[in-house]
């Protein structure tokens, strides 16, 4: 059974090394749409393992979640770079750092709560939360959300329609 385990953390270990290691040679003129790639990315490989399951597709979700996850990280930054003043970066790149510390121990927490002798269930529901997260990024990008509390807010007088901002 570890020798298993290490199957699937080799084989996200290779794939974290994949991600940044071509998030950092390569310049993405569109980050938000690697972003959101790596999002579905992550959701196929998830739903595939639920609906199959086996060593193979354990590592192979461990191998395309932690590329994807790497290489999404990367464009977030880039994102930040780009999008946001000076004045307003290091408070983003705080929070962004913030939020995927927390979904990181979230899905630790979900992989000690949820039953260990069902394997698909524990894909399913990875595929299910990581689908949501997407679709709310998607949203909030285009000024909407999922989540009603969120709020809608209004870009500053003189920004266009089509610019980006970010509160600070």
């Amino acid at each position: 059974q570890l020798f298993l385990i290490g199957i699937v953390g080799a084989a996200a270990g290779v794939g974290s090394f994949t991600g940044n290691a071509v998030g950092s040679r390569r310049q993405f003129l569109k980050s938000d749409a690697v972003i959101m790639s790596c999002v579905g990315a992550a959701v196929v490989v998830s739903a595939v393992a639920a609906l199959l399951p086996g060593i193979a597709t354990a590592a192979l979700v461990g191998l395309v979640g932690a590329a994807a996850s790497a290489l999404a990280k990367v464009c977030l930054d880039a994102v930040i770079q780009r999008d946001l003043p000076e004045k307003s970066r290091a408070s983003a790149f705080g929070r962004s750092e913030t939020v995927l510390a927390l979904a990181w121990v979230f899905g630790g927490a979900l992989g000690v709560l949820l039953p260990h002798s069902t394997f698909w269930i524990g894909f399913a529901v990875i595929a299910a939360v990581i689908a949501l997260a997407g679709v709310q990024s998607a949203l909030v990008a285009r000024g909407r959300s999922l989540l009603p509390f969120l709020g809608h807010r209004s870009r500053p007088a003189g920004v266009p329609d089509g610019a980006r901002t970010t509160p600070t």
